[in-house]
């Protein structure tokens, strides 16, 4: 949540920073992007909800060890 904080903050400063006659042509882009960007992201989410549904009633389940060890793989690569 800190860096969605961050990238908020950024953009605030860059929204700042246009001259007050472009600063509404601007938040309308900005509120467009975002509007969309969230339609495309619920989609994507319900989808691989239905398939992982699916594939837990076709008995196609990981094993909660392997995924804690991909996991923590991820984030001991993102440490370095």
């Amino acid at each position: 949540m800190a860096e969605v904080n961050n990238i908020t903050q950024e953009l605030h400063k860059e929204i700042d920073a246009v001259p007050e006659a472009d600063r509404a042509l601007l938040l309308r882009i900005v509120k467009s992007y975002r509007e969309g960007t969230t339609e495309a992201y619920e989609r994507w989410f319900k989808k691989a909800v239905e398939i992982g549904k699916r594939e837990a009633a076709e008995g196609k389940l990981v094993d909660h060890a392997e995924v804690k060890a991909k996991w923590q793989a991820k984030r001991a690569a993102q440490m370095d």
